[in-house]
């Protein structure tokens, strides 16, 4: 359904309760509502709605429009819902609004629009306001002069920013809510830390003070923090908060929270802690809290030092009985300090163990790599030395002729002869008839005993005498047939 006949209405000045939602409605007519005296609920959430049809419905009290393509919203819109309670323009398009004149409205939502600043907030005049929603807009910081339109909203108790970009927060800027605001849930942005510098206190003497941002809500009882950045609690975070009952810091980076950090915050019931990066807390941190009034406490998921000084936090957990609900594991804060050095102790051997176990690996490799290099090399040098010890060997003594002449290695049928010659790689070798230096300084050679050996002017002469016939006389023939 895209639109709707005006006179479809005409005849319902009883009418109550009106639901037009989940239409694609995107023109209403001025004159839509103007019988419906008596509407006191009407819901037009996700149509596509961009106009305004309200002038006549001075008994409505609760209007929704979220969900729809509202980019803007006139001024004097709602000016005539004199009874509004409730108005719910979330999930929109809005950019800037001004409302005015509202005098019942109680619960406002705003959240999921474009909102950068929540100066192009106009709220006049909201005397009942109670709870405003500006969750999941796109604001960045809140300045000290931000909130002045909700000086008149002095029935403000609750207020939501969750899931915007807000990384700075200025030192006075809740400071015309502080005294009825009870409820403040900033969840899911980037603040850093509860400090800001005080550059705008008149007094001279507190110019760059750092204080605490939340130190002027003196009637706040529920403080959420959780999905931030805040990196640690130190001491005056928390002043003035005096009536803080309930403080969620789950999820954040805090690795140091200081031992007067609670001091003031003596109502507390419920502290959640659980998820950071806590390892220690110094003994006595939680001595200013009321055991007694404490509900739910939970420091689970953190990184928890497993020492004996740290034992105390497991005794207090059991102290204060079923407030303790932890939503994740506690590790070693359950167990006693006679125990804890022990699993610590064998954890730490185990760690050792295993180094070693990684170092012995490595140091068989290593002794394996070099074994094989070391044969390597070894094996290399006996092939070089091979090669050195062939080359400069005793140069041939011999050169033979071609072997049909002359058989120099005998049958067994033929008495072998023993010569022996000077050591050449020797030179103190002489030629010596002694067989033991025979034996060291010469090389001993074998032939048949048909062959003589010469020696001359430093050559060897072997020969091998023939015998033959010439004009009838017998003669001794000498064949050489190596020299050298």
């Amino acid at each position: 359904m895209k639109s709707i006949d005006e006179k479809i209405f005409l005849n319902l000045a009883s009418l109550k309760y009106l639901d037009l939602s989940g239409n694609k409605l995107s023109q209403l007519k001025d004159s839509l509502f103007s019988k419906l005296v008596n509407l006191e609920t009407l819901l037009l959430d996700n149509n596509q709605i961009n106009s305004n049809v309200f002038k006549n419905l001075q008994n409505l009290e609760s209007l929704n429009l979220q969900n729809n393509f509202i980019e803007s919203i006139d001024d004097e819109a709602f000016s005539y819902l004199l009874s509004l309670k409730h108005l719910d323009i979330s999930n929109n398009r809005i950019g800037k609004l001004k409302i005015t004149h509202l005098p019942q409205l109680e619960i406002l939502f705003l959240s999921n629009n474009l909102f950068e600043q929540i100066e192009d907030i106009n709220l006049q005049n909201l005397s009942n306001l109670n709870t405003l929603h500006l969750e999941n807009n796109k604001i960045f910081k809140i300045s000290n002069e931000d909130f002045k339109f909700l000086k008149k909203s002095q029935k403000l108790y609750s207020l939501i920013l969750d899931g915007n970009n807000i990384s700075w927060i200025d030192c006075f800027a809740f400071e015309p809510i502080k005294l009825s605001l009870t409820v403040l849930s900033l969840q899911k942005n980037k603040i850093a830390s509860f400090s800001c510098s005080s550059t705008n206190d008149p007094s001279p003497s507190n110019i760059y003070l750092d204080r605490s941002v939340f130190e002027l809500l003196t009637s706040l009882k529920k403080l959420f923090l959780s999905y931030n950045l805040i990196n640690s609690i130190n001491e005056g975070d928390l002043n003035g908060l005096l009536s803080l009952q309930e403080l969620n810091l789950d999820h954040n980076k805090i690795i140091k929270i200081s031992s007067k950090s609670f001091e003031e915050v003596k109502n507390l019931k419920k502290l959640f802690l659980n998820n950071n990066l806590l390892y220690y807390l110094p003994k006595g941190v939680f001595d200013n809290l009321n055991i007694s009034n404490l509900i739910a406490v939970d420091i689970s998921e953190n990184k928890w030092e497993c020492i004996c000084e740290q034992e105390w936090i497991g005794s207090w957990l059991s102290s204060i009985g079923q407030a303790n609900t932890p939503s994740g594991t506690l590790g070693c804060l359950i167990g006693k300090c006679e125990n804890i050095p022990q699993q610590q102790d064998n954890k730490n051997n185990l760690e050792i163990i295993k180094k070693e176990e990684e170092n012995n690996n490595l140091i068989y490799w290593i002794r394996l790599i070099a074994c094989i290099l070391a044969i390597s090399a070894i094996f290399f040098l006996i092939i070089a030395g091979y090669v050195y010890v062939q080359e400069n060997r005793l140069i041939p003594l011999l050169q033979f002729s071609s072997s049909d002449t002359v058989q120099l290695i005998p049958s067994s049928k033929n008495k072998t002869t023993i010569f022996s010659f000077p050591n050449p790689l020797n030179k103190n070798s002489k030629f010596n008839n002694n067989e033991e230096e025979k034996e060291e300084n010469n090389f001993n050679y074998y032939f048949p005993p048909s062959l003589s050996i010469q020696a001359k002017a430093g050559k060897v002469v072997i020969a091998k005498e023939e015998e033959g016939n010439k004009e009838g006389k017998k003669e001794k023939k000498v064949v050489r047939f190596c020299e050298k």
